[in-house]
Parts: C-alpha cells; structure tokens; sequence
C-alpha cells in the first residue's frame, strides 16, 4: 500500500473468505445452539501471521484448556484457573518486556545477537533444550497454580 502497488484483487478475495468464515460462524453457532464456533478474527490471524507466531498461541491455548479441564473438579478448581490465567498472562507480558529490552540492548550495543552464548551445539540440539526448559517451567507453574488455588479455596 505503501509503495502503490496494493493488489486489490488479493483483498478482494481475503474479503470474501472473510464473509465466508462470518457466515460459517453463524451457521455453526446456530446449528450447535451456541456451542461451537469458528471465530473469524481468529483464522484471519492464523491466515496473515507466521506460524513461528501462531504455533506458541495455538499450544499455550490447547495446553490451558487441558489445565482447566484437569483442575475444573478439584477442590479450589476455580482459583487454580484464575492463578492459572494470572501467571501464564505475566509470561505474556514479561516476554514483551524483555523484548523491548533486547530491542534497547541491539540498539546501544550495534550488535545483532548481544545475548548470545558461543558454544559447540547445533540449532537444534540449543531448541530442543529450550523446548524442554521451557516445558519444565511451564508445568511447574501449573502445578503451582494448581496448589495454590487448593489453599485459596481452603
């Protein structure tokens, strides 16, 4: 748009699977009496953004659905959900914050990866690690919640 070259024709036609998806919404909302729904915002997400972007949202939503269901009958179920959503939205917020220092840091340091640690693994073997140091934290913060809404409740 910017540069005078928008294709009209491609926004003609994300225009038209968006009416698509809203009238697919409604369709399945009213079928199922409210209980399903494709939420158009949503997809259209899905559709525009990376999914280096996507895939975190999309297993940080499944991963607190399966938490809700998992404490949802135990005693203080309702606070372990609510410290559940509490704790996992400051991961939010925390990891926008940093980025916005790491992005301060590139800036007065010229240098493109000013946190980098040189070491002798491969991309994968360092991904594979933090898969599974971030996996621990994340259960462990869920165990937390999970306790802590148990002596709410108490």
């Amino acid at each position: 748009m910017i540069g005078g070259n928008l294709q009209w024709d491609l926004l003609g036609y994300g225009a038209l699977i968006g009416l698509g998806l809203v009238l697919i919404n409604f369709a399945l909302k009213h079928s199922s009496h409210g209980k399903y729904s494709l939420p158009p915002l949503g997809v259209g997400l899905a559709i525009y953004l990376p999914s280096a972007v996507i895939t975190p949202v999309v297993i940080g939503a499944i991963t607190g659905w399966l938490f809700d269901r998992a404490v949802e009958q135990r005693a203080g179920g309702e606070a372990a959900k609510r410290i559940g959503v509490l704790v996992m939205s400051g991961f939010i917020v925390g990891e926008s914050l940093f980025n916005v220092a790491l992005a301060g840091l590139i800036v007065l340091s010229g240098q493109g990866e000013p946190l980098a640690i040189a070491n002798g693994m491969s991309e994968g073997q360092s991904m594979t690690i933090a898969l599974i140091a971030g996996t621990a934290i994340v259960w462990g913060l869920y165990r937390w919640s999970a306790r802590n809404g148990q002596a709410v409740q108490d």
